[in-house]
């Protein structure tokens, strides 16, 4: 049986149908960030977060 549909390759290979142009994710003048920056920046306030969360539950596990 034969299909009519394009193969997986004509969809996401290189050129596929609707591809899209890439994108530039470099700091531009208007103080845009770049995907880099914020992905640390929130990778830096989730590990501060989850250090003070652990650092409370032992204080309150000694005193108790």
């Amino acid at each position: 049986m034969t299909s009519e549909a394009p193969s997986w390759a004509d969809q996401w290979g290189t050129g596929g149908i609707g591809e899209m142009p890439e994108e530039d994710n470099t700091k531009s003048a208007g103080g845009k960030k770049s995907s880099k920056t914020k992905a640390k920046i929130v990778d830096f306030i989730s590990f501060k977060w989850m250090k003070n969360l652990v650092h409370k539950k032992k204080t309150k596990e000694t005193n108790s």
